[in-house]
């Protein structure tokens, strides 16, 4: 793996009132590349990306 990426994630957590909701998630994604998210209702993918975006704080 290159170290050209275009997203990098370690550890990210968030919580909220207390409650974690995303813990130790980590993602490198290579420019260039796709990459998707797949999971149940409620697994935090659109928080994650809310965050990437920097529409939410982590």
């Amino acid at each position: 793996m290159s170290n050209d990426l275009a997203v990098s994630t370690r550890q990210l957590t968030k919580a909220f009132n207390g409650t974690e909701v995303i813990r130790g998630c980590n993602i490198s994604v290579e420019k260039g590349t796709i990459y998707g998210f797949v999971g149940k209702n409620g697994a935090g993918k659109t928080t994650i990306i809310k965050i990437l975006l920097g529409l939410l704080k982590h």
